[in-house]
């Protein structure tokens, strides 16, 4: 059949739009459109971070007689927001049904803000969550937000979630062994992006337990609220055989995520720290890690109250800044805080607020707390990595070949060490003479920190520790009868024949 001209143009066209449709529906059926369940509404509101002077936008909203949440500016994908309205649906309809819900609760929602919750002059009661907090950690935040005068720690709410969430979790699970830090019930245990799954699972788990043997004790929710820490002390020594750790954590900013208080010491923590001498692999902020790290604190600060016979230390607060922005320096003291580039000097750095509070600081004040606070394994591991020659990201000094040196030193320190040196048995004091027995000359200035720290020791050793304290105070004294400067150069002699 013949087409005519007419016909032939419609029939061109026809194929024409159908190339242009064809593709449309090909990429629309590949790429389907998310249709949100939930609706929000436009608004203009700024909010103030609890513990800084941040404040933060919040442009959409949505209520129901359950709940008011406000999503801040930052949270843009639909998912999201429907992942955080349903699981917050969720949590205050179950606390609600169970009369667990005794005011309302307002939730701002940002990754702008750590978990936390306050009183807020616009909103009333509010509990602040990142977008990737579930169910149960939301359940866990609202319920410790209706207890703000309870007692309890956080894992007894987490505990109390997971039952009235029944959650499927290993319940039975022995953690008295190597992952003792499970029972702590401190808060960073239940959150989502800190331990590992399992590890979470189980911390879950065990406060699962307590909580179902605590109701069997006190029959309801609210007597459970109303026990007295010490009176949970005692429950878990008898079910448990453990206590509460002597230190809390509690959420605090996004500079510093977690405040810890322990004894005189209020620890801000960033949970993003790096530290400017130790290894990932040795020292980071995941929780078991932290809470090894301050038990060893406590140990050493013992000690060092016992040397000094500190009985009332004034407070101090102990910041954890990103070691990679310091040129060099591991740690510091001043005032009443601490600053930390490096945690293994936080044991050097308490003695000079001993220092601080005897009133004696100073011609020794560097070599007196290093004579008093080599007894801790994060501060032996890291003088062992950084002389070591192993840190990858302590600065070096190149122009002074300053690795080199610590190289050349280890060569000499184990000849003389019964052990290769490692991470768990460095001995601190005999690299400090080592060091001393290959750089020093008479007549020339130290090169290293180290060399004083020699010096010190030997008088200590020799002549007594007295002596280094008059020191302090004094360089131009007598010791034993003797000039100083005859002592300088006995010490000298005794680490130049190390080198022979």
């Amino acid at each position: 059949m013949k087409l005519s001209v007419r016909n032939n143009q419609i029939y061109r066209s026809f194929l024409l739009l159908l190339a242009l449709i064809v593709p449309i529906l090909i990429l629309s059926g590949c790429s389907k459109q998310y249709v949100p369940k939930f609706s929000t509404q436009n608004c203009e509101m700024r909010i103030k971070d609890k513990n800084t002077s941040i404040y933060t936008t919040f442009d959409k909203s949505y209520s129901d007689e359950n709940v008011k949440i406000y999503f801040g500016s930052d949270i843009t994908d639909a998912k999201t927001i429907d992942f955080l309205i349903e699981n917050v649906i969720n949590a205050t309809s179950l606390l609600r049904s169970n009369g667990l819900l005794w005011a309302d609760v307002t939730v701002i929602a940002s990754d702008d803000f750590v978990h936390n919750y306050w009183n807020d002059n616009s909103i009333g009661l509010c509990v602040s969550l990142p977008t990737n907090t579930s169910v149960e950690e939301i359940t866990s935040w609202i319920l410790s937000s209706q207890n703000t005068e309870c007692d309890l720690p956080f894992g007894i709410f987490a505990g109390t979630s997971a039952l009235l969430l029944d959650l499927p979790i290993t319940e039975n699970v022995s953690i008295m062994e190597n992952n003792s830090f499970l029972a702590d019930l401190q808060f960073p245990l239940y959150e989502s992006d800190n331990l590992t799954k399992e590890e979470r699972n189980q911390a879950f788990g065990f406060a699962k337990n307590v909580v179902e043997k605590l109701l069997l004790q006190n029959e309801t929710y609210s007597r459970v609220f109303s026990m007295r820490r010490d009176e949970l002390n005692l429950f878990l020594s008898e079910h448990y055989n453990i206590r509460l750790p002597e230190y809390s954590f509690e959420s605090y900013s996004k500079e510093y995520e977690y405040k810890v208080v322990q004894d005189c010491f209020t620890y801000f923590i960033n949970k993003q720290y790096n530290d400017l001498v130790l290894p990932n692999d040795v020292f980071s902020t995941k929780y078991n890690v932290l809470t090894d790290w301050l038990k060893d604190n406590a140990k050493t600060t013992k000690e060092s109250d016992g040397v000094f016979h500190i009985s009332d230390m004034y407070d101090i607060a102990v910041y954890l800044d990103d070691g990679l922005k310091s040129t060099g320096i591991t740690g510091y003291a001043y005032d009443d805080y601490i600053k930390l580039y490096s945690v293994g000097s936080f044991s050097h750095e308490y003695i000079h607020h001993v220092l601080f509070y005897l009133d004696k600081s100073g011609n020794a004040r560097e070599i007196i707390p290093e004579m008093h606070a080599n007894t801790s394994k994060y501060a032996m591991a890291m003088w062992y990595y950084l002389f070591a020659g192993q840190s990858k990201s302590f600065p070096y000094d190149n122009d002074v070949k300053e690795k080199e040196t610590y190289l050349q030193t280890m060569n000499l320190y184990k000849k003389y060490s019964a052990t290769p040196p490692a991470v768990d048995n460095f001995d601190f004091w005999l690299f400090a003479d080592c060091f001393s027995a290959i750089y020093t000359e008479k007549g020339t200035a130290f090169i290293n920190r180290v060399q004083p720290d020699s010096l010190a020791r030997y008088i200590a050793r020799v002549y007594g520790e007295k002596y280094v304290w008059e020191i302090n105070l004094n360089t131009q004294i007598a010791i034993e009868g003797k000039p100083y400067l005859e002592v300088v150069d006995e010490w000298y002699y005794y680490i130049k024949s190390l080198n022979k």
